[in-house]
């Protein structure tokens, strides 16, 4: 065929696959048939490969303005203009071909396939991995280089074993997606039959979703005043007494929906994830359950000695994570709003008195929350700052807990500044699960005792999850004692000088105390449960596409006020708390305040 049956031709950027990437081919549309080959002087050569563009869907990318995603052949190409005019004048007339050969939208169905096209170049790029692996080993014997890169040579391969097993996994549970997604394919397309009325619409599976129950409600609500939290009832939107429900259709559709939108290391403030993996509470009620031992916290004064009393903060510190995380599955909570608040409170009876507690959502934009907790009689009180900052891993997600806590006795004029683990959300793709990793800190500013605390990942090969150890030290920087175990089973502790192992403590049996939250008909219409009332309503009922709505309505809201004060140029002004001179954020109003 001769040039002048081109009725287009030109330099485009095609996907080859994961192991080249992007290769630049030189593209001739003859007909309904776009032709590409390695270079222009190959174009009266066999072709390399062929697109037909007979009923084929031609899509553009809004995020990339030389982006074209061809549908064709029950199979999807990615193709790349050098530049947006390039691109523009391309899909017009890929356009007006594939109209000339009856075109339809893609169904489904193609998409499918294109699905099951990955996976199989997935599986080749294993079996060449480990052909790679194979022939180092074997260069490295007859090269006769040393034991420790033999032994280099093993642990790449029985790391890329573990990669490759978790990958085939991954697989596994989307190909078991696209045969159920297939089949229904199959059934729609049965339906059309019988309709004769073409359509590409399909439902999933919307059945209940329940990570904890709901509070009572009423339509009006009283502004909430903080000193006084007398007309509490005890908290029935605990997470810890929900029913875990193992969906593995909701699994699936969660595995799509986030797929769809992740690449590795991504910035997950940027993505919107699914209604139906949310937990029903908002973040400021879930830093709550650092208090779900208040009787603990206001026990941590109760000592005769720095050491003491060192020890009795990190029994609370130590203590406070197990009930936050009893499900066997991660949920994601509710992203607070900007200025959102959340109160509570545990009565102790006449010896501790009572516990209060107050969020707030001091910053958007990167996402801050603050809370505070006191208990006045003991004279003890706790205000931290937490700025989140997750991110996308592959098969999990991370959760960087930036920022501190200052715990004060007031009596002793001691302050510990504390920092928190960052959370990891494990195996994403099939049943999550969550882990707490990373280095933390308690240091007494007066006493110089310190505590470093490492919370360890799950071992590759082998090991428990949960693990954590804890080196106590005194003024001299001497050790005092350890601590290891499990932060949400049995920790034990030994003494550094006689080197016994006793009990530390056994978070299995400790009894956790229900928080108390004031119904929702008097709270003010700022606050957590309140305001995502109307999600949470419609996640217990299972309905998620209301779910979404209410969400999208809150969050349209949230992003209208922004730019009304932009345009008026409003500064925001927090109610409870304050920016410090050192880029943190304290309470306003602090047991210490009170005292002068």
């Amino acid at each position: 065929m001769g040039k002048a049956l081109c009725k287009k031709e030109g330099h485009l950027i095609k996907w080859t696959n994961y192991v080249t990437g992007w290769k630049e081919r030189y593209f001739c549309l003859r007909r309904s048939t776009l032709y590409y080959y390695s270079s222009k002087k190959d174009k009266n050569s066999k072709a390399r490969g062929k697109i037909s563009l007979t009923r084929a869907h031609i899509m553009v990318d809004s995020k990339d303005d030389c982006l074209i995603t061809v549908i064709g052949d029950s199979k999807m190409y990615f193709l790349k203009a050098l530049k947006p005019e390039e691109r523009d004048e391309w899909v017009k007339v890929l356009n007006s071909v594939s109209k000339e050969g009856g075109f339809i939208p893609a169904i489904k169905e193609s998409q499918l396939d294109f699905i099951e096209k990955q996976i199989y170049e997935i599986r080749a790029c294993k079996k060449a991995l480990f052909q790679h692996i194979k022939d180092l080993s074997s260069h490295l014997k007859e090269t006769q280089q040393d034991q420790f890169s033999l032994s280099s040579a093993l642990l790449i391969k029985d790391t890329a074993n573990i990669l490759t097993f978790n990958i085939e996994g991954c697989a596994k549970i989307i190909t078991d997606v696209v045969r159920s997604e297939r089949s229904t394919c199959e059934d729609l397309k049965s339906m059309e039959a019988v309709l004769n009325e073409p359509s590409y619409e399909s439902s999933t599976s919307s059945q209940g979703f329940y990570d904890a129950h709901t509070d009572q409600s009423l339509e009006h609500s009283s502004q909430h005043d903080f000193s006084s939290l007398s007309g509490c009832s005890q908290s029935s939107n605990e997470s810890s007494s929900s029913p875990e429900k193992n969906n593995s259709d909701g699994q699936k559709s969660v595995i799509l929906s986030i797929l769809s939108q992740l690449r590795m290391g991504m910035d997950l403030t940027k993505v919107t994830l699914p209604t139906f993996v949310l937990e029903r509470r908002s973040l400021l009620e879930m830093y709550a359950d650092f208090m779900c031992h208040p009787d603990i916290f206001s026990r941590t004064p109760d000592g005769s000695c720095a050491k003491e009393r060192m020890m009795n903060v990190v029994y609370w510190y130590l203590t406070c994570f197990h009930e936050g995380r009893k499900s066997g599955v991660a949920k994601k909570p509710y992203n607070p709003l900007l200025g959102e608040v959340f109160f509570c409170r545990w009565p102790l009876g006449e010896k501790l008195g009572e516990c209060r507690y107050v969020a707030e959502q001091v910053s958007h934009h990167p996402p801050v929350s603050a809370f505070y907790a006191e208990s006045k009689k003991k004279r003890v009180y706790i205000n931290s700052y937490i700025h989140t900052k997750s991110k996308f891993l592959g098969t999990s997600v991370g959760v960087q807990n930036i920022g501190q806590a200052k715990l004060s006795l007031l009596d002793f004029e001691e302050d510990y500044t504390i920092t928190w683990p960052s959370a990891y959300a494990r195996s994403i793709l099939s049943v999550p699960w969550v882990e707490l990793t990373g280095k933390t800190v308690i240091h007494c500013e007066q006493s110089s005792f310190q505590a470093n605390i490492e919370f360890l990942s799950k071992p590759v090969f082998g090991g428990a999850p949960h693990c954590i150890t804890c080196s106590v030290r005194d003024a001299n920087n001497q050790e005092i004692c350890s601590i290891e175990g499990k932060w949400n089973d049995k920790l034990y502790i030994t003494d550094a000088f006689t080197k016994k192992t006793n009990l530390f403590a056994d978070t299995q049996n400790l009894k956790v105390i229900k928080k108390r939250v004031k119904p929702i008909y008097k709270q003010g219409a700022d606050e957590s449960r309140r305001r995502w009332k109307n999600v949470s309503d419609a996640l217990k009922r299972g309905d998620i596409a209301k779910a979404t709505e209410e969400k999208s309505k809150l969050e349209k809201i949230q992003r209208e006020e922004a730019e009304d004060r932009e345009k008026k140029n409003v500064i925001w002004v927090n109610k409870h708390f304050q920016k410090s001179s050192h880029g943190g954020w304290l309470y306003m109003t602090p047991l210490s305040k009170e005292d002068t």
